[in-house]
């Protein structure tokens, strides 16, 4: 059982898809809340939540696609959304075009409810290959992240350290999907447009609206987890990593504070003593000595010993 929260969520949803693995991912959330999401070779065919509206009863009956009685009787079966989706194609009740119109909504409600929550634990369960009842496929499950990223509790501490970010944001080198596939809204084709190695994510941002400023950085971190898009220079080794990003981030603010409190120091030092007690130096010495010792002094305190944000 792994301690974990949303921001990591579309980075182990991702590394399930690349390792081709099977099986039921679980994540628990709030007042004993959880969602299941089912894996067929790291894509997702089949999802269900704790929550009445998150199951598969809830969706075949919001759906329409079966009469109300038809739908009443499948809801007092004794069995799980997963055995009814599977034996309503089996017994030809509904053909799997049909059933599909269920399952996707489905999946991608439960995705957005597991993004949208502070999760608290998360496992994996590996499981069997799926039964045919719903054709899984890759642009499915990468829509289902970024839309489930778009619903992401706690984004403003990764927006912040995004936004602070120097790279710049081009293209992946290896993109294996075709991306003028995925369902995209207008402006997030746009965004995508300007991922073109010359600008950071700030300044792509600032093209935006402000409304729509947050979703850009949202898009740009989904489409960066998925090896969509990549960073120049890297950011991290391999896949994006939030954290590997996150410790890079924590040890630049910590160098920051460090060399702010240290020029503070200096400055309320410099204003106490007199020259030649701030170079160091006796108050004999020849003007050599204070010459050495100001450049000494001047190079210690230079632009290119600190930070930038210090400096």
């Amino acid at each position: 059982m792994e301690q974990g929260t949303s921001l990591f969520l579309a980075e182990l949803m991702r590394d399930l898809y690349f390792q081709e693995s099977t099986g039921v991912l679980r994540l628990e959330g709030p007042q004993d809340a959880a969602v299941d999401l089912h894996f067929d070779r790291g894509m997702l065919y089949f999802a269900e939540g704790s929550r009445d509206e998150d199951r598969f009863d809830a969706m075949l009956v919001s759906s329409g696609v079966l009469p109300e009685k038809t739908v009443a009787r499948i809801r007092q079966l004794p069995r799980t959304g997963l055995e009814k989706a599977d034996a309503l194609v089996a017994k030809s009740v509904l053909t799997r075009d049909a059933l599909a119109g269920v399952i996707r909504p489905l999946v991608e409600a439960n995705v957005k409810r597991a993004f949208s929550w502070p999760i608290s634990r998360s496992e994996f369960t590996a499981g069997q290959p799926a039964n045919t009842f719903f054709d899984a496929d890759v642009l499915f499950t990468f829509e289902c992240i970024l839309k489930g990223i778009m619903h992401m509790a706690e984004f403003g501490p990764l927006e912040e350290v995004l936004l602070k970010l120097p790279a710049r944001v081009r293209l992946g080198t290896r993109v294996f999907i075709p991306v003028e596939k995925l369902a995209l809204r207008p402006h997030h084709g746009y965004v995508l447009s300007r991922a073109d190695g010359t600008m950071s994510v700030e300044e792509i941002a600032l093209l935006l609206p402000s409304e729509e400023g947050t979703e850009a950085i949202q898009f740009l971190y989904g489409l960066a987890v998925l090896g969509i898009v990549e960073f120049d220079p890297p950011i991290s080794e391999g896949l994006f990593s939030l954290r590997q990003l996150l410790k890079s981030h924590h040890e630049a603010s910590s160098r920051d504070q460090r060399d702010i409190a240290r020029i503070r120091e200096t400055a309320g030092r410099i204003a106490r003593q007199d020259p030649r007690t701030v170079l160091g130096v006796p108050a004999d010495a020849n003007a050599a000595a204070v010459r050495m010792a100001y450049t000494r002094l001047k190079h210690e305190f230079g632009r290119d010993q600190f930070s930038d944000r210090a400096a």
